[in-house]
């Protein structure tokens, strides 16, 4: 008898801490709703044809359009803010290196998919955007997260536009949890699979279980909308109600479906309207 009281007692506590870890903290009214039920153009408007993904024209075609751009920034080598989405040039410039590996005057001789575009210094792309739509900047994960954190707050200082952050790394957003704590904060995250996963062991572990959001606290979770039936997804959702980002939303088909579970809707290859 004893022992079933030790047994329940132990499974009380761990189905406690579990629901602990879970928890995303207070809902901040009102801090994300820039973009709530709002379209958000990722990595611009882009066709990665004329106009590739996180360039000034997809960022100009997003603002002709009045979505809200969500958009990469990661550090050189020479520690300047750039704004791409890989680790390497391969896909994007037909090249191995990586960002990290390179200074931005070395980045300055590469061409985005053969265009004229270049890849751009986030802080030119602040003076290009000015605040004409609401900004959602995605901080890489690939080094040193809390460092990139560090100087996307910098470049914030003066900016005067709407914006939020994300990362998949939860060290960046921790970051801003401590130092920029007005600042919506969210946790990227999906269904971690071995063969794509996007961070290292432990990392990747507890991001797809979101058991790190006592940690981070996140204002909002941006969730791969294929695996919404995610358990510790729908725990927060629906049990913690709080603010969802789908990524990516790449058909009508795909947005009527995401509608009946989040708030935020990260699209690109099609125009939602």
């Amino acid at each position: 008898m004893i022992a079933l009281w030790i047994i329940l007692g132990v499974s009380l506590l761990l189905c406690g801490l579990y629901f602990f870890a879970l928890y995303p903290g207070r809902k901040r009214k009102g801090i994300f709703s820039a973009f709530e039920k709002k379209y958000v153009a990722h990595r611009g408007l882009f066709d990665n044809g004329e106009i590739p993904e996180n360039s000034m024209k997809a960022f100009q075609a997003a603002i002709n359009e009045g979505f809200p751009i969500e958009l990469d920034v990661q550090l050189t080598a020479d520690k300047r803010l750039v704004v791409f989405h890989d680790e390497t040039l391969e896909r994007m410039c037909s090249s191995d290196k990586k960002i990290s590996e390179c200074t931005y005057s070395e980045l300055c001789s590469y061409r985005l998919l053969k265009t004229d575009e270049r890849i751009p210094l986030f802080s030119d792309v602040l003076k290009f955007v000015r605040g004409r739509v609401p900004l959602l900047l995605e901080i890489k994960h690939y080094s040193d997260p809390a460092g990139t954190a560090s100087s996307l707050s910098d470049h914030m200082k003066e900016y005067r536009g709407e914006y939020a952050i994300q990362s998949f790394h939860p060290k960046a957003v921790a970051w801003y949890r401590k130092n920029e704590p007005h600042v919506a904060r969210g946790l990227l995250a999906t269904k971690y699979k071995k063969k794509n996963a996007k961070l290292k062991i432990p990392w990747h572990l507890f991001c797809s279980t979101l058991l790190l959001n006592f940690y981070t606290r996140p204002d909002f979770i941006s969730f791969n909308r294929k695996y919404a039936d995610t358990y510790p997804f729908r725990i927060v959702n629906r049990f913690y109600k709080v603010k969802c980002a789908a990524w990516t939303v790449r058909s009508k088909k795909e947005l009527a479906k995401a509608k009946k579970v989040f708030t935020t809707y990260i699209f690109d290859s099609f125009l939602p309207e």
